[in-house]
């Protein structure tokens, strides 16, 4: 089963484990494929 996040919700778990991360940085990683965990998907709203 795939689970769908938003990036805040991803951030606020990640600190809560103790990671230090902005959503920005966040952001940015799963974008750039540098996170081993975790897609990017780019929404536009219309």
């Amino acid at each position: 089963m795939i689970v769908c996040i938003t990036v805040r919700e991803a951030t606020k778990i990640l600190k809560e484990n103790g990671v230090k991360i902005s959503e920005a940085m966040l952001r940015a990683g799963l974008e750039q494929k540098i996170f081993p965990f975790g897609e990017a998907v780019k929404i536009i709203k219309r």
